[in-house]
């Protein structure tokens, strides 16, 4: 079976987020998201989920650095 977005599903499992975590700060329900993974992504929709989850990584590791 071919999954699309593999980079995206890539980033949220090698940054150890889960699926909730990354729809909650983009501000939509965890299914919009699964559903948005089903199709490939436009460049700009990429880049708003993959700076999600940069911005949850920092902010996990500033509340371990504390």
């Amino acid at each position: 079976m071919f999954k699309r977005n593999n980079n995206i599903r890539g980033a949220i499992s090698n940054a150890q987020l889960t699926t909730w975590l990354v729809a909650e700060k983009l501000g939509i329900h965890e299914n919009t998201l699964f559903r948005k993974l089903r199709k490939e992504l436009t460049n700009e929709e990429k880049i708003k989920i993959m700076s999600a989850i940069k911005e949850l990584t920092n902010e996990i590791n500033d509340e371990v650095k504390k």
